[in-house]
């Protein structure tokens, strides 16, 4: 990613949805999700840290994939993603203060 050293940077710094994902096959990475100012595509930084403790990582992998349409599906499931973990939250915090 030669040349995108930014991208991956604000990928990083300020993913999109404000949160990261870990890895299905390893716990101890952090998927990293920034899309374009253009939404024509996103970037993708995977992360891997010494354990969950450590707050300073070495980037395994940056890329952009080709496909535009992926963006858009992405985008929907991650969208789906924070409002039903918003959701969840909300309730439960709801139900808790009623107690």
């Amino acid at each position: 990613m030669e040349g995108c050293e930014q991208e991956v940077v604000e990928a990083i710094e300020s993913p999109d949805f404000g949160i990261s994902y870990i890895d299905r096959d390893y716990p101890n990475r952090r998927v990293y999700y920034k899309i374009s100012k253009t939404q024509d595509y996103y970037t993708k930084v995977v992360v891997e840290f010494g354990n969950s403790e450590e707050i300073i990582g070495q980037i395994i992998t940056a890329f952009q994939p080709d496909e535009i349409t992926t963006v858009s599906t992405r985008v929907l499931r991650m969208k789906k993603l924070v409002e039903t973990d918003q959701l969840r939250t909300n309730y439960w915090r709801d139900r808790s203060s009623s107690l």
